[in-house]
């Protein structure tokens, strides 16, 4: 008897038939971004000090920041200052690996305290508090138990990780279908060890997957109550979207798959709907003038940045009237773009750690692009072809995002007329993986979920042990 039991919960445990794709993301998540966020040191992620230190500044209720002299930033607490400098010292510094219980020991000289100071964080002050509202609450409630800024800095990624898991998690048991596909994309290394910091990649990932999920689940259904119930989820999106990184509000475009006249939408319904699109706008010009409002403080801009000579000579206005001029040339920048950095986007699509100094190899890499298209051909669901809306909106919507990141790096990132635009990673695109996998599936007639569980599972275990024992041998 007692031999039965056991073998019918193995079978629930090790059959992907058996196993619920929300479950399994809920415990990859959550394992694989704990060990990210313990292995991985503080300052290690790309721009995690100036994450933190934004962070902070939005957890004691600073929701705009400061400018002092050419620059832009924050009063925060001396010991902040100190903290974020001693581990500053170890970015990319290749000699000073992490002697765990030295670090343990100093952990007690740096605490929350002393004198403010003024600390510039340039390039995250001009992010929308938005981004940053799980890391302040983690700062804020270690805050009542603690001074120590390690466990109040851990506590800020735990809250990071937490809202990214749960965020799909949700969205992969609202969506009717391609479960295993949303599991396969967020178990994606890089969103795994993005999530597990500082970085308000977490949050964007989280709110774009969820939105995601919310429109195709309402775009499959044909009932009329239950839509027209349903349809203010999305309202909130409309809003947080164009604060959380306004490049990517063109994805709200695909809230037009939802079928609007099934939910008996007449005229009233439409000019609430023109009413919340321009709210959006509103919103994403806002934030847009906000931020404006903080650089006219500072001439000429490019110091915002640094006072450096090879500092690029920013001119948005300029930059953007050689576009308007030259469309089909700035078309061409940005291909030459691609074409110059494939080496830096290639990768840290899939997983680069550290500050960029974690490669993997070349052949994970191969093997990681070939399994996500696999992934999004077999898990198809046999859609008939008066769909093909619905990838065609999924497909333009990514393509609009892109044009829109190149032209919002060029503007802001650039000398005028330059003729490759810098600064670009693969993990600013990650959301847009969403979208142009399932716009495949949607193509796709194959119809193989077990066969994308089993897959999900394999490939994301593997993936796990080796990018943890990659960043952990770096470090220690």
């Amino acid at each position: 008897m007692f031999q039965i039991k056991l073998e019918n919960l193995l079978k629930k445990v090790i059959q992907p038939a058996f196993l619920r794709p929300e479950r399994a993301f809920l415990f990859a998540g959550l394992v694989w971004g704990i060990c990210f966020l313990f292995l991985t040191p503080v300052n290690q992620v790309p721009d995690e000090g100036n994450h933190f230190l934004r962070a902070c500044q939005v957890s004691r209720l600073d929701f705009v920041a400061e400018t002092n002299g050419r620059t832009a930033g924050g009063m925060l607490p001396r010991g902040i200052a100190l903290f974020k400098n001693h581990y500053d010292s170890y970015v990319f510094d290749k000699t000073k690996h992490f002697p765990t219980m030295e670090i343990v020991e100093r952990e007690k000289e740096f605490v929350w305290k002393g004198k403010e100071v003024f600390m510039k964080f340039p390039n995250t002050a001009l992010y929308s508090p938005v981004c940053y509202v799980p890391q302040s609450l983690g700062i804020s409630i270690a805050r009542l138990l603690t001074k120590n800024l390690w466990w109040i800095f851990m506590a800020g990624r735990m809250c990071n990780l937490i809202f990214w898991v749960f965020s799909v998690y949700i969205a992969i048991r609202i969506i009717p279908h391609f479960q295993w596909l949303i599991a396969g994309i967020s178990l994606i290394p890089m969103h795994v060890f993005q999530s597990a910091s500082m970085s308000p990649d977490a949050v964007i990932f989280g709110v774009m997957v969820l939105f995601i999920a919310m429109v195709i689940f309402l775009g499959q259904s044909r009932n009329i109550q239950a839509l027209s119930k349903r349809a203010h989820w999305l309202i909130p999106f409309f809003i947080i979207i164009p604060l959380c990184k306004n490049v990517y509000t063109p994805i709200l475009c695909i809230a037009l798959l939802i079928p609007w006249k099934v939910a008996g939408f007449g005229r009233r319904e439409w000019i609430l709907t023109g009413l919340l699109a321009l709210a959006s706008i509103a919103t994403y010009v806002g934030w847009a003038m906000m931020v404006q409002s903080v650089l006219s403080e500072i001439h000429p801009i490019e110091h915002f940045y640094s006072a450096e000579p090879g500092v690029p000579k920013i001119n948005p206005a300029a930059q953007l009237e050689t576009v308007i001029q030259h469309p089909l040339g700035f078309l061409r920048i940005c291909l030459h773009s691609v074409s110059a950095a494939w080496n830096v986007w290639y990768p840290t699509s899939i997983g680069y750690f550290g500050w960029l100094d974690i490669r993997l190899s070349n052949l994970y890499y191969h093997g990681m692009y070939a399994y996500l298209l696999i992934l999004a051909v077999i898990h198809g669901q046999a859609f008939k072809k008066s769909q093909i809306f619905a990838p065609a909106l999924l497909f333009s919507s990514a393509g609009i995002i892109i044009l829109h990141f190149f032209l919002a790096m060029y503007l802001t990132w650039n000398s005028v007329g330059d003729q490759i635009i810098g600064n670009m990673q693969g993990r600013y695109f990650s959301p847009i993986a969403y979208l142009v996998l399932l716009g495949m599936a949607f193509i796709s007639r194959f119809d193989l979920t077990r066969s994308a569980g089993l897959l999900v599972i394999l490939v994301s275990g593997g993936s796990f042990v080796y990018s943890v024992i990659s960043v952990f041998t770096y470090y220690y």
